[in-house]
């Protein structure tokens, strides 16, 4: 059974690849669905985006193990950090945005929705400089 596999051990049997993929195919789910809860948080206002943060940290942890081993996970998990970094830059939260942008870029260097508002945006720029 996959469930109980050390970590890092390839599946051998058909049943055991099976059960990765099933899993995997769960936490996806959860995954979109923790994004798509914090996409409504940042549309109901400010005060919501703490909530937001919240969901999308939950979607990255469903998501950590298979961005790992799949590039479209990669991608997938990469939006995420890009959303909690937007959400982080609008309260404030400099660093924290800075730390999931780059973490970001690092799962899919190019993504046009990671790099341009960072890249773009005055607010960055004092973090950008003691990040230097």
């Amino acid at each position: 059974m996959a469930l109980l596999m050390e970590q890092g051990a390839e599946p051998l049997t058909e049943s055991e690849q099976a059960d990765l993929a099933g899993i995997a195919a769960i936490k996806e789910a959860a995954a979109r669905e923790y994004k798509e809860q914090g996409n409504q948080f940042v549309r109901m206002g400010r005060k919501h985006y703490a909530e937001a943060v919240s969901c999308y940290t939950k979607a990255i942890a469903q998501m950590e193990p298979l961005s790992a081993l799949d590039t479209g996970a990669a991608a997938d998990a990469s939006v995420l950090f890009a959303n909690r970094a937007h959400v982080n830059l609008l309260l404030g939260n400099h660093r924290r945005a800075l730390d999931d942008a780059e973490q970001a870029i690092r799962l899919s260097p190019s993504s046009v929705k990671v790099t341009v508002p960072f890249l773009l945006s005055d607010v960055m720029d004092p973090v950008v400089e003691l990040a230097a």
